[in-house]
């Protein structure tokens, strides 16, 4: 799962680079720069949800289906590091992980 303040600036902002319906609310632009200046995680929390359900109700994009994944790996395999990104499996860092001994 990637975070959503991330999605957003790759796909939902007028500028954004992958913004291929070009969609751009006013609404939700102001709730997302509030977000991301706001320290408070409840405060932002609740203007996410806000901007969520705006591009929910008029965003550009047709979400017909979400796909359940699960990420598992074997104590015999190390290496792994969570990612700040949310991307799974060390952000994809396939390089850095490798069997164990034993």
């Amino acid at each position: 799962t990637r975070t959503y303040l991330g999605q957003v600036a790759q796909g939902s902002l007028k500028n954004s680079p992958f913004n291929e319906t070009h969609w751009n609310d006013p609404g939700f632009v102001k709730l997302i720069d509030q977000a991301r200046g706001e320290l408070d995680e409840g405060k932002r929390t609740d203007l996410l949800h806000e901007a969520q359900k705006i591009e929910y109700d008029s965003g550009g994009y047709i979400v017909w289906s979400f796909s359940n994944q699960v990420d598992a790996y074997s104590a015999k395999v190390g290496g792994f590091q969570p990612a700040k990104s949310g991307v799974p499996l060390t952000n994809y860092g396939f390089g850095k992980v490798g069997f164990l001994a034993g």
